[in-house]
């Protein structure tokens, strides 16, 4: 895998650092869904100034260190493993774990969907993403709505399965939400994987909608807002 960070110094010679979500607060996830997609190799190639990213130790120091020192700490980890500097690599590794953001500590399987205190952005993301998905549209939705993690169906998986129960007829399946951060969806066959589980799903009578862990830590609610607009799009033309 390539990847080209892209950004450099201007032709005043100043360098902006604005590299977008990932100068976030939660930006180092994002990074994550970069950093891990390589399956051999990774090449890193980078025209930003060692001045800037190897100053990483210092930003590390903060209370709330941006995403951006979590890219400008990878960049010296690809330094170092390109230069065969295994004592750096081992100390940078050491010092990101002395820092490391709480939420990645494991959560030892607890239940985490009852705790109200949980957001995206302090829990692993797996099932504890998805039961955070569903509390949040059920406070959303209607309680004609019916929202369940994991549901089986004709030995079928649905992440998150949404029924409408309509008032005197029996409660209709109207959506599967999928997530991308199931690693399925990073297969080389992910794509006719999630063809084939639309045409599943339309069988079953059942739109499929796609929501992304990375919006969810950005911003759960206008997330949850338009996920909950989609589906009541969906329950009207289920209903014609």
């Amino acid at each position: 895998m390539l990847v080209s960070t892209t950004f450099g110094l201007r032709d005043d010679g100043k360098f902006t650092q604005h590299f977008g979500a990932i100068n976030t607060q939660k930006g180092y996830r994002l990074l994550n869904v970069l950093v891990t997609r390589a399956k051999q190799r990774m090449c890193v190639f980078t025209s930003i100034p060692p001045a800037y990213y190897q100053r990483y130790a210092e930003e590390l120091q903060k209370s709330t260190p941006s995403g951006r020192v979590y890219l400008y700490a990878y960049l010296c980890y690809a330094q170092a493993v390109a230069e065969g500097k295994e004592d750096a690599r081992l100390q940078l590794l050491q010092q990101l774990s002395q820092h490391a953001p709480i939420s990645d500590k494991p959560t030892q399987g607890k239940d985490l969907s009852a705790d109200s205190s949980k957001t995206p952005s302090n829990m692993a993301v797996g099932d504890d993403l998805l039961n955070y998905i569903a509390d949040s549209l059920r406070r959303y939705l209607p309680t004609s709505y019916r929202v369940q993690t994991r549901y089986m169906q004709g030995g079928i998986s649905l992440p998150i399965a949404v029924w409408y129960d309509k008032p005197n007829t029996a409660p209709k399946l109207i959506a599967a939400i999928e997530c991308d951060h199931a690693p399925q969806h990073h297969s080389p066959e992910a794509y006719m994987y999630d063809l084939s589980r639309q045409r599943c799903f339309a069988q079953m009578g059942a739109a499929t909608l796609r929501t992304y862990a990375a919006d969810w830590w950005l911003n759960p609610d206008t997330t949850c807002q338009n996920l909950c607009a989609e589906l009541w799009k969906h329950t009207k033309l289920s209903s014609k």
